[in-house]
């Protein structure tokens, strides 16, 4: 009877039900998640446009493309928000897990894939995000983005051992 009451002292995501679901436990952590990062760390950037504005979690973002002035920012939901903005001004709201890779590009360290190199042409290479999206790496940029996908990833692996990273 006091564990009833004992519940609602202290702030609850989700009830899971017995025996577990791990297809529920895995929901549950991750709105846990993102309820921390929207309560506690602010761990996101707010998207402005003449329609809209939104606040975005870091996290969410898989990366972003600029034409000019304008930035396509693709989430990992799978939706795509069309900003206004200059991607050198987009960068600077971001934090250490983005790489700019290309004139054109940032990319979330957390959704690449692989960083693939063509042998027969060292000046050819993309990343391979994990929804299969490939995004080119310029020449400038390549020792750059190799360099900070290997440190990413390397400070990951000590947090977990998660999903297999290929750097190529």
């Amino acid at each position: 009877e006091d564990l009833v009451f004992q519940m609602y002292e202290v702030e609850h995501i989700a009830f899971l039900p017995i025996p577990l679901d791990m297809r529920m436990v895995r929901i549950a952590l991750d709105t846990a998640r993102r309820h921390y990062a929207l309560n506690h760390r602010m761990n996101g950037v707010i998207i402005s446009n003449r329609n809209f504005q939104v606040f975005l979690l870091l996290g969410e973002i898989m990366y972003a493309e600029s034409n000019l002035r304008v930035v396509d920012i693709y989430t990992a939901s799978g939706n795509k928000l069309t900003i206004t903005m200059k991607l050198n001004a987009f960068q600077e709201e971001l934090d250490t897990r983005f790489v700019r890779c290309h004139q054109s590009y940032i990319v979330n360290m957390q959704y690449v894939k692989m960083y693939l190199c063509d042998m027969n042409d060292p000046d050819y290479a993309y990343i391979e995000m994990k929804n299969g999206n490939r995004i080119p790496v310029s020449v400038r940029r390549q020792k750059e983005t190799r360099n900070a996908l290997l440190k990413y990833y390397r400070a990951l692996m000590h947090r977990t051992e998660d999903e297999n990273i290929y750097i190529i």
